[in-house]
């Protein structure tokens, strides 16, 4: 119940809020988050990932797993300060695309973030991942809701600040929460230790290359959206990713799970789930998109406005391409618990070249279409070679892989239900 209440709680803020923004106000949105994800993701050099493999398998205690947490942080948010403060020494710009200081705490807030759903995932313990956000969610859209009705609008900045206050807060409570939870087990002290523990080096590196790769290509139209139109129009345009990215959130929170059982990866019962999930998924999505398809632009134009309804096309342009990168979302996250991350590496730099030249081609003649066409082409072709390296490590056919058994989707509502 807890992933259903999620996504609802997700979903209806977003409402809330993209409407509230605008069509520029999002595109500013989309170049704060996309840039300070992106720098959050080269200065996390995949520990995060690292962190939940190591909880997975029993490394090391709780304790100086925290001791040594506690020290990466720090370094990693020093090295964002440094970073952001010299880019705009130098050029004279913001590198977050806002007010340099809010865009500095909602990158270290970010990184606090993925260590606090990692730690959560590590110990298998989804749930609470969920509550948290829930709450956050739930708090922050009764409180714009009721401005809303009264009639005081925030501006755009103070949305904007409105957005890095929530990123605070679920940092703050998931970590939090963490602490206060395994307290016994934690008695370590705050004096910093050596974070180069050549184990998680090695293993968050290859992760890392892998997820820089895999969010270039997510954000590479973003990019280039900016580069070419204007914020108006990445607005637009965003609107439309977001709606994809929201559908994507089910196959992630799978995704997570997935990983954090890489102990069970050689169980041929566990192998046999697993196709079975990758069924009812892909199914979901094509039901989902026939759906989007038939009733996208009331959607669009009923909940977030008239100003969005050029998000209409590049959404059903993007619906093909994002049904099929459901099957690389769950399948890196396998041959990640397998081990073999130079699958996902190799994928992940396929999909980011291919949607990185056809955004360069088709843009600057086509505008938003042109980059929800790339993006869709990038999303297929790397769906469709996971899929293929996946049936080719274990002996598979495609018509095994997909041949559905009775009870499979009652199997998938009872796990979104539970």
């Amino acid at each position: 119940m807890g992933r259903m209440l999620f996504l609802g709680a997700q979903l209806l803020f977003n409402i809330l809020f993209i409407r509230l923004l605008g069509p520029h106000g999002n595109g500013q949105l989309a170049l704060l988050t996309t840039n300070a994800a992106l720098l959050v993701l080269i200065v996390g050099q995949g520990m995060d990932a690292a962190l939940v493999y190591d909880i997975a398998r029993q490394r090391q205690t709780r304790a100086s797993r925290m001791r040594y947490l506690y020290s990466l942080f720090w370094m990693q948010a020093l090295i964002i300060c440094v970073f952001s403060l010299l880019f705009q020494y130098f050029t004279g710009y913001s590198y977050f695309g806002f007010t340099n200081s809010w865009g500095l705490v909602y990158a270290v807030t970010l990184l606090l973030n993925n260590y606090g759903v990692a730690l959560w995932n590590g110990e298998k313990r989804f749930r609470v991942v969920y509550e948290v956000l829930i709450l956050i969610y739930v708090c922050a859209f009764l409180l714009l809701g009721v401005m809303y009705l009264l009639g005081k609008h925030l501006s755009e900045t103070a949305l904007l600040k409105f957005y890095v206050g929530m990123s605070i807060s679920s940092g703050v409570g998931l970590v939090g929460k963490y602490l206060y939870s395994y307290r016994t087990d934690l008695h370590f002290t705050l004096i910093p230790v050596s974070v180069f523990q050549k184990e998680w080096l090695r293993f968050g590196q290859l992760v890392f290359w892998a997820n820089l790769f895999q969010y270039l290509a997510y954000r590479m139209d973003i990019w280039m959206v900016a580069a070419f139109l204007d914020k108006n129009q990445l607005g637009v345009y965003a609107l439309a990713e977001k709606i994809i990215q929201t559908l994507w959130m089910v196959p992630s929170s799978l995704a997570t799970v997935v990983f954090a059982y890489a102990d069970r990866t050689e169980d041929p019962s566990w192998l046999a789930q697993f196709q079975t999930l990758l069924r009812i998924v892909i199914g979901c999505f094509v039901v989902a998109d026939g759906l989007l398809f038939l009733s996208g632009h009331y959607l669009i134009t009923r909940f977030w406005g008239k100003a969005f309804q050029d998000s209409v096309i590049p959404l059903w342009i993007l619906l093909p391409g994002a049904s099929l990168f459901v099957l690389n979302i769950l399948l890196a996250a396998y041959f990640a618990a397998r081990n073999k991350l130079q699958f996902n590496l190799v994928n992940a730099a396929l999909c980011c070249i291919v949607i990185l030249l056809c955004d360069l081609w088709w843009i600057p003649k086509n505008g938003i279409t042109g980059a929800a066409w790339a993006s869709s082409l990038g999303y297929g072709i790397s769906g469709v070679c996971a899929c293929m390296l996946f049936l080719r490590m274990h002996h598979l056919s495609w018509r095994t892989l997909f041949r559905g058994h009775p009870g499979e989707v009652r199997r998938l509502f009872q796990y979104l239900l539970r």
